[in-house]
């Protein structure tokens, strides 16, 4: 309706980014569900990584982290296996549990249970346990920071 009210936009606006995090938290359990163990099937908390040649299973809890690389992503396991991934960085996060993984940087996502140590002063990088150094974005520290000590909103 012309003349625009710009309020009300901005409810509408708000009122659709709330129902879009709602939805995405849904998915997020539900993939959370179906990635982990049901008692007795035999399933020990693997996920399916579709890769170039099929899909690969990997134990959740062996990758250390992800890489971006364009329209895919390369997966770092604790055994020094690199796998690659025909898929972006943002659909493997949206299948790792948040619980476990935290997006550092837009390239990056790692293994909270894997992380040595967190510089927080000048340049602000993660040491990893395998020796790797990943740069941590300025916007996502203190948010990081938070997951790091268990006071990361569930």
């Amino acid at each position: 309706i012309k003349p625009m009210d710009y309020l009300d936009l901005k409810i509408a606006l708000t009122r659709f980014k709330e129902k879009k995090m709602i939805e995405s938290r849904q998915q997020r359990v539900e993939v959370l569900l179906a990635n982990l163990s049901v008692g007795g099937t035999g399933i020990h908390n693997k996920i399916a990584l579709p890769t170039l040649n099929g899909y690969q299973m990997e134990h959740i809890f062996s990758i250390v982290y992800c890489q971006a690389d364009i329209n895919y992503t390369k997966i770092y396991t604790n055994e020094g296996k690199v796998i690659l991934v025909a898929k972006t960085l943002k659909v493997i996060e949206d299948l790792l549990p948040s619980q476990l993984f935290f997006r550092i940087h837009k390239s990056y996502l790692v293994n909270l249970n894997y992380i040595k140590s967190f510089n927080k002063l000048g340049d602000r990088f993660v040491l990893l346990e395998n020796g790797e150094r990943l740069d941590v974005a300025t916007r996502r520290v203190n948010e990081f920071i938070d997951a790091l000590t268990n006071n990361r909103a569930k």
